[in-house]
């Protein structure tokens, strides 16, 4: 198992039930954007994150707590390297017993794939323009 997570690039963070960063896990060679001191045993509140990425956020945990089922969050933060794009998908785990013990996130950098989503829909929405002028010239 463990070599199946140190071959991930994404990052994992194991929360408690009431949001609070026990742990985590970085993959070798990637860059933390905020260094441990900064969030482990911090509340997801108060990690400083923009509204922006916490509000998607806090409600893919928050309904993964409710429901048991996993939770998603699609977010960017502006880092010094620029915009950058995040998918975050949620776990309930359990130690003993049935009751849950917490959240596991896994974290995923999807910079690439957003931007070509992003263009893809701007070229998109330039040629329904183009139409829409067309057709009004006929």
């Amino acid at each position: 198992m463990l070599a199946y997570i140190a071959s991930m690039k994404d990052l994992i963070f194991v929360l408690s039930n009431d949001l609070v960063i026990q742990s985590f896990y970085q993959p070798e060679g990637e860059q933390l954007h905020l260094p441990p001191s900064q969030f482990v045993g911090y509340h997801i509140d108060d990690i400083n994150f923009p509204e922006h990425a916490l509000g998607p956020i806090r409600r893919a945990l928050e309904e993964t707590l409710r429901t048991g089922q996993s939770g998603r969050a699609e977010y960017y933060l502006d880092l010094p390297t620029g915009r950058t794009w995040f998918d975050l998908r949620s776990t309930v785990y359990f130690t003993r017993g049935d009751a849950p013990a917490g959240i596991v996130c896994v974290v995923r950098d999807i910079d690439s794939l957003k931007r070509a989503e992003l263009d893809l829909q701007a070229k998109k929405e330039e040629v329904d323009r183009f139409f829409t002028v067309a057709l009004d010239m006929l």
